[in-house]
């Protein structure tokens, strides 16, 4: 992909509407300082900052999302921060793009430079990608990431270097890629404008012109349309044409935007912003215990307590898979296993649920040469005596046939055995369980009559 470092200056248009969005911009954050979006708290208002440059301001993507949301009874109350030929690099170094994303917006709709530059976060590189700056300060503040991907120049344009297809499919790759990094939101724009362009060939200003790459009425509307479904989780289709588009190509734009946003594998399950959950289930051989996480994507941290004093902290690594997590308890027993996600600093969930181990007691690893057990069935008492010298229990526990713990005892054997005492266990057919110092286990069936 090719940069264009005439870009920020060439275009007439950017000039004039970037003076024109920076005094609009003044306005929206002196609002903000008053307290004006905090005020504004309805359910169903939903402060939004876009962070970009002509690509968001042309035909005004924040105005079309404001109206559309506005037409189907929801509030949506925007400020930008969006001059001409501007990269995310120039934003994490503006104090007007650093002071509006600390204010704590609902969500960042975050646009890179046209020619389609964004850079993943490298876990582990040295290199600082202004997506991972601009991640961390939403984070900090609340605030979740969208990432609106453009589309790509048309064939007609006199800086298209490549085809339209070929420069619209990195795009969308370098997006996915960076949403996938820092657990954003991937907006399907890019994959929504693409399907008009090549199933509806009649429609043929989905650019403002075809010497320019900025998107024009229904390109800008059918972006609007995807972040609205994304928003809510609900199609656009129905909702009033916007002055200057048809009712029925308003339908299909809305229709299009809809069969991406619903489709997951398009977005990788990452547009689903506003369906956090958490949940888990639990895999069990012997004392080893394995926890499946099932809860929704863009995880930032995770933690699991087993319930016998250890923890294990996860740090997503957004390239791999972090779903399990395993655990070695040492002894059996009754255990709480407590799962808490975290997907930002103020989107928090946990999952609590028991586990008894053994789940089964035929799952225990049995060695059937260590102890001798006397007598069978028995009334009260059971001796469990050493088969081999030198052995020495450190647990014994009695288990009834749901494998229900009933009894523990860390009692020390006396000149190789020693005495348990069920008297005051009802009868029933019971398991009991030793554990030698070396973490060997034994199992015995005892009738107690």
């Amino acid at each position: 992909m090719h940069h264009f470092d005439n870009i920020k200056t060439s275009h007439p248009m950017i000039k004039i509407k970037s003076s024109l969005y920076r005094t609009r911009l003044i306005i929206l954050t002196s609002l903000v300082l008053l307290g004006f979006f905090k005020s504004a708290n309805a359910q169903d208002t939903l402060r939004i900052l876009f962070i970009g440059n002509s690509m968001t301001y042309v035909q005004d993507l924040p105005g079309l999302l404001t109206n559309l949301a506005s037409s189907n009874g929801k509030t949506v109350i925007t400020a930008q921060n969006t001059p001409g030929g501007y990269f995310l690099s120039d934003h994490v170094t503006d104090p007007v793009s650093l002071s509006l994303m600390a204010q704590g917006f609902d969500y960042i709709v975050v646009q890179e430079q046209s020619a389609g530059n964004i850079q993943p976060v490298i876990p582990g590189s040295p290199i600082i990608r202004p997506i991972g700056i601009i991640d961390s300060i939403a984070k900090a503040n609340c605030s979740k990431i969208l990432l609106y991907s453009t589309p790509g120049y048309p064939d007609t344009h006199p800086w298209s270097v490549e085809p339209y297809e070929d420069m619209q499919a990195e795009i969308i790759y370098k997006y996915t890629l960076a949403a996938r990094s820092v657990r954003a939101a991937y907006l399907p724009t890019a994959h929504a404008f693409r399907d008009v362009i090549n199933n509806y060939p009649a429609i043929t200003d989905m650019w403002a012109s075809p010497t320019d790459y900025h998107p024009g009425l229904k390109g800008q509307y059918l972006h609007a349309c995807v972040l609205y479904s994304v928003l809510y989780n609900e199609s656009a289709v129905g909702s009033p044409a916007p002055l200057g588009i048809s009712i029925s190509d308003a339908n299909m734009l809305q229709q299009t935007a809809w069969s991406q946003v619903k489709d997951s594998a398009y977005v990788h399950g990452y547009y689903k912003i506003n369906q956090f959950h958490t949940d888990f289930s639990i895999e069990s051989d012997s004392l080893s215990v394995t926890v499946i996480d099932s809860s929704s994507s863009m995880i930032n941290k995770k933690m699991i307590y087993w319930g016998d004093g250890d923890s294990t902290l996860i740090m997503p690594h957004p390239f791999q898979d972090f779903s399990t997590a395993t655990h070695n308890y040492t002894l059996v027993g009754n255990y709480t296993i407590t799962q808490k996600v975290w997907w930002s600093e103020c989107d928090s969930g946990e999952v609590i649920k028991n586990i008894s181990l053994p789940l089964s007691i035929d799952e225990i690893d049995n060695n059937s040469n260590l102890f001798t057990f006397y007598p069978n069935p028995t009334k009260n008492f059971v001796t469990i005596k050493t088969i081999q010298r030198g052995l020495e229990l450190t647990q014994i526990q009695v288990f009834d046939t749901q494998g229900r713990l009933i009894m523990s005892n860390q009692k020390s054997m006396q000149n190789g055995q020693l005495t348990i005492d069920l008297s005051n266990i009802p009868n029933q057919l019971l398991f009991i369980l030793v554990t030698d110092k070396n973490g060997r286990h034994q199992t015995v069936k005892i009738m107690k009559e």
